[in-house]
């Protein structure tokens, strides 16, 4: 009887390293693990009743008051665990150790999740068990620790023929978006892409930039490194129309403009459309003007009348030249505290700058934006090409480059008070000029920023250092969409590690014979001792 209980303690024991391994590697196969175990047990059981003194007499001794201890020990180690794991489910925290936080969401994503008001469908076509499934799953699972907004689905095309059809999935790894009625589907699962994506279905209103054209400026279709074709589809990537304009034909600025861009003119700009920009300002739009250096526009006075002073100059940076640009090539990194630049820190690259300052005008809020480095200069005389500061010609850094003016808009007609010199005012006067400027402004504002140069957002720049963040960062405030200013995916950066030929030797000699020998040396001692022994 004996004997068979043996055999009975090695097939329970076989039979529950069985069941454990099916339930690991085979979760599908539940019922032969379940089926494992039973047998398992029944085996134990066995071995237990016909081993029962043995086992009694065991427990008793020495060893089993050990075992019993050790199993106490086992046992609150494990409940250690449990509570731990209990604790990081409730609390869920991830930690990022990659160079440049490559899997934290950008500030823009978390942004954007934060202000989901409707459930998402978000139905991903993977291939079960590939590579490109798991990074999408790497990815995705950060965005589901930050709301609770996604309705994650994934579906094997190769499963499920007929559904991928549905969606029009072409290639393995397409995410289809819905929120609504609004639909889009993206190929590329980058964090940029799955973000403009989300934005997309969710907003509400589409908002319509146009630039302006017919006196050179640069060309939202231009594929080349001028061109602006790069800013143009980033726009659109988060839903924004973007049209061209030239106001020689319309003759006015479309009721559906939020925005008018213009993007480095070489020709002067005809006073009648200066009217028109200016009227489209006073009636509460926005317009970024990105003036080159070298170029005479013709709007000094409508620049002056909205606290904007330009020269006619280049910014001179001795500095540039530690981030291996030429010296009129400014890297700007001084921001005045303002929504387009809050919790920006990323270089600005220009590759020609000319000065823009803002001044004091009545009824006007100016802000200098932007300013070069203290070792800067304002170039007056830069058309030689001999760059050399002149306290009498140029001005000594820092210098601004970008000014930001911002206006109320006044209903109609604007208050008679309002209109004459503070410092005549009486008290009186002041009082009552307060409450009719109240009541006589609709309570929205006209916006316009000036930059001192058009290239540093054009194909050849604008994936440099933090030019496209600015830009957007830009447009969005100038549409009134500070919930979108933010600084853009990260990219998982290659850091190869580059040695000299005498570090490579030094490892190769390290690593081949120092090494070894450390670990050589010492045994051979040993084996020496016990051998005189």
């Amino acid at each position: 009887m004996k004997q068979y209980a043996s055999a009975a303690g090695w097939l329970a024991l076989i039979s529950a390293i069985a069941a454990l391994l099916v339930y690991i590697v085979f979760p599908a196969q539940a019922p032969v693990a379940v089926s494992l175990a039973a047998f398992a047990l029944l085996n134990g059981l066995c071995f237990a009743a016909v081993n029962k003194e043995e086992i009694q007499r065991r427990l008793r001794g020495r060893m089993g008051i050990h075992g019993f201890n050790t199993l106490a020990l086992v046992l609150v180690f494990l409940g250690i665990l449990i509570f731990i794991n209990i604790l990081s489910y409730r609390h869920k925290q991830r930690f990022d150790f990659t160079e440049g936080g490559f899997f934290t969401l950008s500030g823009q994503t978390q942004k954007v999740l934060s202000h989901l008001d409707g459930k998402i469908k978000l139905t991903a076509f993977f291939k079960t068990d590939t590579q490109e499934k798991r990074d999408f799953k790497n990815l995705i699972d950060s965005y589901l620790t930050l709301t609770d907004k996604i309705d994650l689905s994934y579906i094997d095309p190769d499963a499920n023929p007929s559904l991928a059809k549905q969606y029009g999935i072409k290639t393995y790894g397409e995410v289809i978006l819905e929120s609504g009625l609004r639909k889009t589907k993206i190929a590329k699962t980058t964090e940029g892409q799955l973000t403009n994506s989300i934005l997309k279905v969710t907003r509400n209103e589409t908002k319509t930039i146009y630039f302006l054209e017919g006196h050179g400026e640069k060309d939202v279709k231009d594929i080349g490194a001028s061109g602006y074709s790069i800013a143009k589809k980033t726009l659109g990537d988060v839903g924004r129309k973007v049209k061209k304009l030239s106001l020689i034909e319309t003759a006015e600025i479309p009721n559906d403009a939020d925005l008018l861009v213009i993007d480095g003119p070489i020709k002067p700009i005809p006073e009648k459309e200066q009217d028109l920009i200016e009227s489209f300002l006073d009636a509460g739009g926005s317009a970024l003007l990105l003036i080159d250096p070298k170029t005479q526009v013709g709007m000094d006075d409508f620049l002056g009348r909205w606290g904007v002073s330009i020269r006619d100059d280049l910014i001179v940076d001795p500095r540039s030249k530690l981030f291996g640009v030429d010296l009129v090539t400014p890297v700007v990194k001084d921001f005045a505290r303002h929504d387009i630049t809050r919790n920006f820190s990323l270089p600005i690259i220009f590759p020609l700058l000319r000065s823009v300052a803002g001044r004091p005008v009545e009824g006007l809020k100016v802000l200098d934006l932007l300013k070069t480095g203290p070792e800067s200069w304002s170039e007056s005389n830069y058309r030689d090409g001999n760059f050399k500061f002149n306290k009498d010609d140029d001005y000594k850094g820092p210098v601004p480059v970008s000014v930001v003016a911002t206006k109320p808009v006044f209903k109609q007609p604007v208050p008679e008070t309002s209109k004459k010199n503070p410092l005549s005012l009486t008290p009186k006067e002041i009082k009552e000029s307060a409450k009719e400027v109240k009541s006589g402004t609709t309570g929205k504002k006209a916006r316009l920023v000036v930059i001192g140069d058009s290239d540093f957002a054009s194909n050849a720049f604008f994936n440099s250092a933090g030019n496209g963040d600015f830009f957007l960062n830009t447009v969005s405030w100038l549409i009134r969409e500070e919930n979108l200013i933010f600084i853009r995916a990260k990219e998982r950066k290659k850091s190869p590690l580059q040695l000299t030929s005498t570090q490579g030797k030094i490892i190769f000699i390290t690593s081949i014979f120092v090494v070894p020998v450390m670990v050589l040396i010492p045994g051979i001692r040993g084996w020496w001792r016990r051998r005189a022994l």
